[in-house]
């Protein structure tokens, strides 16, 4: 995976996509960073929820990327 922010923290990062003045391609270019980081977490503990009987497993994945965004 190939780091956009190199030289950034990731509270950096949230806190340059919470800006209002970010332009829409920078915004977008965070979303994919995080969610090709995290895609292996997400799929992993949405996996977990559906085996303890929590939702579908693609309803779990979904919810969890528009938490992350949130």
């Amino acid at each position: 995976m190939k780091n956009s922010f190199p030289h950034e923290s990731e509270l950096e990062i949230i806190e340059k996509f919470k800006s209002d003045s970010l332009h829409w391609k920078t915004r977008q270019d965070i979303e994919e960073y995080f969610y090709t980081k995290y895609t292996p977490l997400i799929r992993s503990m949405a996996n977990k929820y559906v085996k303890n009987g929590f939702g579908s497993y693609e309803d779990n994945v979904q919810e969890s990327y528009l938490i992350m965004i949130k």
